[in-house]
């Protein structure tokens, strides 16, 4: 086998991880005989995952099919899959949501992550186990929360995995909640926004690519992207976290593939080819509106994806490398445009869909293309950052930014720019 260990590392990261599990167990075939070695017959499955996250619930219980999107608190309540107990790490000292011990501030997220090892050892007792039980590791895939603490948590969590697997894949989709982050102050908006830039800072340098995902809102339900086919509330964690876990379920699809794979290092290191474009961008329709007589562009504003990446939808779009994957497609359809394409079956189409809450009948519409690309875009909307309204957060207090972090930060992120506009 060849494994992909998923790393999540928050609320709304568990959100998005309960529905990609969903997904993968509804991919697996529970017939198959206890001896065959292999998972399924179309495709590689995962089979370790380390997960962390604020949840007192450890262990997931099987929920109804249809969950009311009314009902569905947390991430645990729509969650089908039984999960190792190992696989769950909760942290102490800290309450979602609370005024009195927030988890709202960078900083905090690298103290909290020094105290959890110093309480439960969690690197060395959790990963540790399931790296153990990895044939032939393809590499890690992090899920984690960049508008709070945790993506100070997640750095230095993967600051330690780096010194022991440095040249291992990693691919980061750094996510932003407006659900989870809505702020009343602009302090708050503002604490949000510097905590977001010090994750891509991070991230991009101890990822192998790094992809910053929003949720979709209200103001993108007119955009390219969105269809008839799609009954999506986005005021609901629930359901645009399902959009979301759609675009990373199917953007790694080829490497779990049983034939014809292309693995994770081979992907990523297609689009990072020059190993220092490190920052990426992901796109989702769903369903893909194939015509009969052309495929539309993937790339720029005339593209009929949703970009999930960039906020400044009036940049123009320099496209290093990109990877498309698209599900459901008949061969015959798909060969008059191209060649050397792997056919992806049917079934791993109505599978996704039958997981997600977002879908109504599809017919036989083409669904769910991601388009995972490497471009300047992210980085420059990075450019348009207000440096001097964030040097009010620097600091070695509480709630502040060891001062040369922050400059640190500030310097990567400008190099990088310049980078992607060479």
């Amino acid at each position: 086998m060849h494994e992909i260990v998923t790393l999540q590392f928050g609320h709304f990261a568990n959100f998005v991880g309960a529905h990609y599990w969903n997904t993968q167990d509804a991919h697996f075939n529970y017939e198959q005989p206890a001896d065959d070695e292999e998972i399924t017959p179309e495709l590689i499955n995962h089979d370790c995952l380390y997960r962390i996250g604020m949840t007192s619930k450890l262990a997931a219980e099987e929920e109804e099919d249809n969950v009311a999107m009314n009902d569905v608190k947390t991430w645990s309540d729509f969650s089908r899959v039984y999960f190792h107990p190992k696989s769950m790490v909760t942290m102490s000292g800290y309450q979602l949501n609370s005024e009195f011990m927030p988890f709202d501030v960078f900083s905090y997220g690298r103290a909290a992550f020094i105290e959890t090892e110093k309480e439960k050892e969690s690197y060395d007792e959790n990963l540790r186990l399931f790296m153990e039980e990895c044939d032939q590791l393809q590499g890690f895939q992090v899920l984690v929360d960049v508008l709070d603490g945790w993506g100070g948590f997640a750095t230095s969590f993967l600051e330690r995995l780096r010194e022991d697997y440095p040249k291992s894949a990693l691919i980061t989709y750094g996510l932003s909640d407006d659900q989870m982050g809505k702020s009343n102050t602009l302090r708050e908006r503002q604490v949000s926004a510097a905590n977001e830039i010090l994750s891509m800072a991070s991230f991009s340098k101890l990822s192998s690519l790094y992809v910053p995902v929003r949720a979709p809102t209200q103001s993108m339900l007119s955009a390219e992207g969105w269809s008839k086919n799609i009954n999506m509330n986005p005021s609901s964690r629930y359901h645009t976290s399902a959009f979301i876990s759609a675009g990373v379920d199917s953007a790694l699809l080829p490497g779990r593939l049983r034939r014809g794979s292309i693995f994770m290092p081979d992907m990523i290191g297609s689009l990072n080819w020059r190993n220092i474009t490190t920052i990426g961008t992901l796109s989702v329709g769903l369903p893909f509106p194939f015509g009969s007589k052309s495929i539309p562009p993937l790339a720029g504003k005339w593209s009929p994806l949703l970009d999930l990446s960039s906020r400044n939808e009036d940049i123009d779009d320099q496209v290093f490398s990109q990877s498309v994957v698209l599900r459901g497609l008949e061969t015959d359809q798909f060969a008059r445009y191209t060649t050397g394409t792997q056919n992806t079956p049917r079934g791993f189409v109505d599978e996704l869909l039958d997981t997600l809450p977002i879908g109504k009948s599809l017919g036989d519409s083409n669904s769910s293309p991601p388009n995972l690309r490497v471009d300047g875009t992210s980085i420059d909307s990075a450019k348009r950052i207000n440096w001097r309204m964030m040097t009010q957060f620097e600091g070695d207090g509480p709630g502040g930014v060891n001062s040369d972090e922050f400059e640190e930060a500030k310097e990567s992120l400008l190099d990088m720019y310049d980078i992607y506009n060479e």
